[in-house]
């Protein structure tokens, strides 16, 4: 499923990649999100920025480059009211020809454990992703690269249970 949400002046699509015969009594696998696209060999990079934010917490790579230091990823927010994006400057993690972007995508506070006593699904029962990278070339030319359905996602990485309270099975 796929939603569209507006993110600064841009409007970027939320992926959920997880199978929608999802069990709410079974805790569930982190999800691996990638996308490859090519970078033109021809032009030179200006600058590249990448915005990013989920339902749930996520870790960015690009290249196989972490994005940033920072970890869970978009922090702590009520769900219901606003949620919170981070943008990254990824000028030189691109690369003329072949790139990747890989995502994992965890519960979180979105649809992990809270409180005292434990309360599951407090904002929501599925993850979700969103980004969009733009790629601005020395002569004023841009690309872009967002999710939509062409990414490739799955929950069989080493990543399993991952709630932030009660465990994560590596």
């Amino acid at each position: 499923m796929m939603n569209s949400e507006e993110i600064g002046s841009r409007e970027m699509t939320f992926i959920e990649p997880e199978l929608y015969d999802i069990d709410r009594k079974k805790p569930q696998n982190a999800s691996y999100l990638r996308k490859c696209f090519s970078v033109s060999q021809e032009k030179k990079v200006r600058e590249a920025k990448l915005y990013a934010t989920a339902l749930g917490v996520y870790e960015l790579w690009l290249n196989g480059e972490t994005c940033t230091e920072r970890l869970l990823l978009p922090g702590f927010t009520d769900y219901h009211r606003r949620l919170q994006y981070q943008t990254f400057d990824v000028t030189g993690q691109i690369r003329p020809g072949e790139n990747v972007v890989l995502a994992v995508l965890g519960d979180g506070w979105y649809r992990g454990n809270l409180g005292a006593f434990n309360k599951k699904y407090c904002y929501g029962e599925k993850t979700a992703f969103a980004c969009r990278l733009e790629i601005v070339y020395v002569d004023g030319s841009a690309d872009a690269v967002e999710t939509d359905a062409s990414w490739k996602a799955t929950q069989q990485g080493p990543l399993g249970v991952n709630d932030l309270k009660i465990k994560e099975c590596y």
